[in-house]
């Protein structure tokens, strides 16, 4: 395995990174309400990087206003 390499599927935080690489790919679930709570936005967004000096790439999977 390389030096800086890291090689972990992490089902806790949905996390994964590729065994000799530093590649990433993360799914995250983003919520919002204002201060009078009268809705909810739900966002649900995939990021992958091929290697840290690559750009960051992301997805929007989902996104709901709920009411």
């Amino acid at each position: 395995m390389a030096p800086n390499a890291i090689d972990v599927d992490d089902e806790t935080n949905g996390t994964r990174r590729v065994s000799g690489t530093k590649a990433l790919d993360l799914k995250v679930i983003g919520l919002n309400c204002g201060t009078s709570v009268d809705g909810v936005d739900c966002v649900h967004v995939h990021y992958t990087q091929e290697h840290p000096d690559a750009p960051l790439k992301m997805e929007l999977l989902n996104y709901d206003e709920g009411k």
